[in-house]
């Protein structure tokens, strides 16, 4: 689940960097990849954490992986779609 949503995060910042190129929106690409990053560090976590079981263990490690999880893969993916998208489309402007 946490996969497919990063996946689609990524494909929904190539047709929102695609929307921007034909507007030619300045500065617009930053502000999307500083958006993406936030959620991908702030928001998205949270609604992956598992509730904590009354009477039962409750250990850390499943809230730890999923965190880092985004802030990892989800950062990592996010910051070279960007980078990519951004060389590609330099190259086809020059």
């Amino acid at each position: 689940m946490i996969l497919q949503l990063i996946i689609l995060i990524c494909v929904l910042q190539i047709l929102l960097y695609i929307l921007i190129d034909q507007l030619n929106i300045k500065y617009a690409k930053g502000l999307i990849l500083f958006a993406i990053l936030y959620a991908h560090i702030f928001v998205l976590p949270g609604y992956f954490i598992p509730a904590p079981k009354p009477g039962g263990v409750n250990c850390g490690m499943p809230m730890m992986a999923i965190t880092l999880g985004f802030w990892i893969f989800g950062g990592g993916v996010t910051l070279l779609t960007h980078y990519i998208y951004s060389i590609i489309a330099g190259a086809k402007h020059r």
